[in-house]
C-alpha cells in the first residue's frame, strides 16, 4: 500500500500504535514515509513515550518546532527529539523497557506465547452462543488482540460488569453504531486467566438472557 501511495505521489503515514512489542516490524520493507507508534502499549514502556520514523526525503522538508545546538538543526531525524524544557525521565526509562522485553524473550518467546494464548481465547469465545468474532483467527492480522460482538446484549454494560465484578480489563468501542468488545493478552497473562474471563462472561450472560 505504501508503494502504491508513492507511485501516485501520495505521502504515506502509518499509525502503528499497536505494532512494536507485538509483531515484527521492518520499516525498510514497508516503505512508508512516516511511521508513528506508542511505546506504552505492547512494548510496556512509560506512558507518554513514542517513536516517529521520518524518511530521509522528508527530513529536510519538515521543520522541527524547536531549534537548538547553536541555533541550527541537527543533520538527522534527531532534530525532532527536542521538545523544549520538560521532564525526560520517562524517555530515559524507555531503554529499560526494551531491555526487559529482550530478557523475557522478544521476539520468539513473546510472540509464540502471545499468538497461542490469543488463539486459545478466540476458540473459547466461540464456545459461547451469540459470540461473533470480528477479527481473523490468524495472528498475522489480529496479533494479541481479540474483538467480538455478542448478539442481543448491551455490550457496554457487559464491559462494565467484567471490570466492576471481576476486575477483568477490557475495552468497549463503538464503530458505526455497533459496539465491539476487545480483550487483549500479553506474555504476563495465563491460560487460567483466559478461562476465568470466559467463566465470568458466561456468568454475566446467564443473568441477563
Amino acid at each position: 500500500m505504501c508503494g502504491l501511495a508513492r507511485e501516485n505521489g501520495t505521502v504515506s503515514v502509518v499509525d502503528g500504535a499497536h505494532a512494536i512489542g507485538m509483531v515484527n516490524l521492518d520499516l525498510s520493507d514497508m516503505g512508508c514515509d512516516f511511521y508513528v507508534n506508542s511505546c506504552h502499549k505492547w512494548l510496556l514502556g512509560p506512558k507518554g513515550t513514542g517513536m516517529v520514523y521520518i524518511d530521509e526525503v522528508f527530513q529536510n522538508k519538515l521543520r522541527p518546532l524547536f531549534i537548538v545546538d547553536d541555533l541550527g538543526p541537527r543533520p538527522t531525524a534527531r532534530r525532532y527529539d527536542i521538545q523544549g524544557t520538560r521532564d525526560q525521565t520517562h524517555f530515559a526509562a524507555l531503554g529499560t523497557a526494551v531491555d526487559f522485553m529482550h530478557e523475557v524473550g522478544w521476539p520468539e518467546k513473546v510472540q509464540s506465547y502471545g499468538y497461542g494464548l490469543s488463539r486459545y481465547l478466540k476458540e473459547r469465545l466461540q464456545e459461547i452462543d451469540g459470540v461473533r468474532l470480528v477479527v481473523p483467527m490468524s495472528a498475522d492480522t489480529s496479533g494479541f488482540m481479540t474483538a467480538f460482538i455478542i448478539d442481543g446484549v448491551d455490550l457496554p454494560k457487559i464491559s462494565r460488569r467484567l471490570w466492576d465484578d471481576y476486575q477483568i480489563q477490557n475495552s468497549c468501542t463503538q464503530v458505526n453504531e455497533v459496539h465491539y468488545l476487545r480483550v487483549s493478552v500479553h506474555f504476563f497473562n495465563t491460560y487460567d486467566e483466559v478461562d476465568r474471563m470466559i467463566a465470568a462472561l458466561r456468568d454475566i450472560l446467564s443473568h441477563i438472557v
